[in-house]
């Protein structure tokens, strides 16, 4: 089975609305799409899915697919829940962000991704001289290496 972007953010309003009776909105599921995109790449050392990537959008990071077609009524498949609830690491990893950032708003998961050593401001910024730069990918290499936790 054939994994994609909007099956994983349905998901993830699937857990927020089960869990913590929680309605997720377009932003806060991109943000949380993201986090666990990028938590996937470091553990799983590989995609989390292949139909989209994250674009460099003026509120931080967005998948395009999983933007346009975001429908405040649309759920995850009975088909998708057991498939990720089968699958351990992505289920405790989509539990994990879920867990951490159901209650932040828009504005704070937004507010989050916007931090000048983020991906999503490197790629916008670039060293900081340059105008910014919407809608370009932002590079798998440089989530990873934010998501990847330094030693000590």
């Amino acid at each position: 089975m054939e994994f994609t972007s909007i099956d994983y953010a349905n998901y993830i309003r699937y857990l927020a609305a089960d869990k913590y009776y929680t309605s997720l909105n377009n932003t806060q599921v991109n943000k949380m799409l993201f986090i666990c995109y990028g938590l996937y790449l470091v553990i799983a050392d590989g995609k989390l899915f292949n139909d989209d990537t994250p674009k460099a959008w003026p509120f931080g990071p967005v998948f395009p697919r999983v933007y346009k077609r975001f429908d405040e009524y649309s759920g995850a498949s009975q088909t998708i829940i057991d498939y990720i609830n089968a699958n351990e690491q992505i289920k405790e990893l989509t539990s994990f962000v879920v867990d951490k950032f159901y209650s932040w708003s828009a504005y704070q998961l937004s507010e989050w991704s916007h931090q000048p050593d983020g991906p999503w401001y490197q790629t916008v910024y670039g060293d900081g001289t340059q105008q910014p730069k919407w809608n370009r990918e932002i590079p798998d290499e440089v989530i990873k290496q934010y998501f990847t936790p330094t030693k000590q």
